[in-house]
């Protein structure tokens, strides 16, 4: 790795971490005097002696009440850094039902790869089938950042090539161990009421977590660590217990079966091998099953999952994201131009569901 070869990747980060915030505060007060900010985050990288500010920690409403970080602008760059460099090669190890934090594999994907699932299992909507929906128990609070680490390393010592992406992989090592070893409480300030921490469940708390463990929700490198993390649990689900039928998105994953029986084994081996090599587990509260009937009987069950609403030949938005939609239609906000700027967001998600009496809505 050259030094210009680390000087134009700095550069690359800055656009990609500046991408969707440009009106944040944090942002326009980098823009100024941008450059010179940068060639000093380029020289502190090069010599290895970067240290990241403090973060920020709020809490947000959205879907559910959790704690959410915010690291200071100059250290997203960096995960922007690590990820455009460690991204592509964790691409070609994942499987391919899993999504989040993958170019064209979002919630909606992952809505579309269930749908197809449970297509192929009913024959389409010919015959009964099951679905198995589990959740990781305070999945984000419950990863062992030592045990990343480990992971993280071994698997750039395996696959990464220098000459393919630039950066050095002694380099990379050192970023690796530098996230994954920062402790995100130190230092950092907390905004918002008391009121507003008290209905955070613990288990959404990093300052609940034991030491070592828990990374924080907000870090691009949060994402694809999450999926490193659960990527053996996949190939063992694929290539073990030999299931063809099954999505996974962060702690979230649906299995489908033609019995129930089956899914409930597959429940007990999945929380056993979760337990054995990533050291989380599944929420005991959060394991339900959906009969889904044929169409010549009737409907059966509607399977939610990842904001959608599985139904025989239909899916429709999640009771949630409704509620909020016409909420938000009924009460304008203040702001003209952002109230503007979000209806816009929720049509566009509209226009992939069967929502037509929703958009006349609006």
């Amino acid at each position: 790795m050259t030094n210009e070869d680390l000087l134009i990747a700095v550069f690359r980060a800055y656009k990609d971490a500046r991408k969707n915030k440009r009106s944040t505060s944090s942002q326009l007060q980098f823009e100024m005097d941008h450059e010179a900010k940068l060639i000093r985050l380029y020289e502190t990288l090069r010599d290895r002696s970067y240290k990241p500010g403090p973060c920020i920690r709020f809490v947000v409403s959205d879907p559910v009440k959790r704690e959410v970080f915010a690291s200071e602008f100059s250290f997203r760059i960096v995960h922007h850094l690590y990820y455009n460099a460690v991204a592509p090669v964790v691409e070609r190890l994942l499987i391919y039902d899993t999504s989040s934090c993958r170019k064209g594999k979002g919630s909606l994907f992952g809505v579309r790869r269930l749908e197809h699932h449970i297509r192929s299992v009913s024959r389409n909507y010919t015959r009964d089938c099951w679905v198995l929906k589990l959740d990781i128990e305070g999945y984000f609070m419950s990863i062992i950042r030592s045990r990343l680490r480990k992971m993280l390393r071994r698997l750039l010592i395996r696959h990464y090539r220098e000459q393919e992406h630039g950066l050095s992989l002694d380099f990379l090592l050192w970023l690796t161990d530098l996230i994954t070893t920062r402790n995100p409480l130190r230092g950092c300030r907390r905004i918002g009421s008391e009121r507003d921490w008290a209905v955070v469940p613990r288990s959404k708390q990093l300052s609940f977590s034991p030491q070592g463990v828990g990374l924080v929700i907000g870090d691009l490198t949060s994402q694809l660590s999450s999926n490193v993390y659960q990527n053996g649990n996949d190939h063992y689900i694929k290539r073990v217990l030999h299931i063809r039928h099954f999505h996974h998105y962060v702690d979230d994953s649906a299995y489908v079966s033609e019995t129930r029986e089956e899914l409930e084994r597959i429940a007990a081996a999945v929380d056993m091998n979760l337990r054995s090599q990533c050291g989380v587990h599944i929420h005991p509260h959060k394991v339900h099953y959906y009969h889904v009937w044929s169409t010549r009987s009737r409907r059966g069950d509607t399977v939610p999952f990842l904001g959608g609403r599985i139904h025989a030949y239909y899916t429709y938005l999640s009771k949630r994201t409704t509620h909020n939609y016409l909420h938000y239609i009924a009460i304008p906000h203040r702001d003209p131009l952002r109230h503007w700027q979000a209806l816009n967001s929720y049509l566009g998600q509209l226009r992939h569901y069967n929502a037509a009496a929703l958009t006349l809505a609006a």
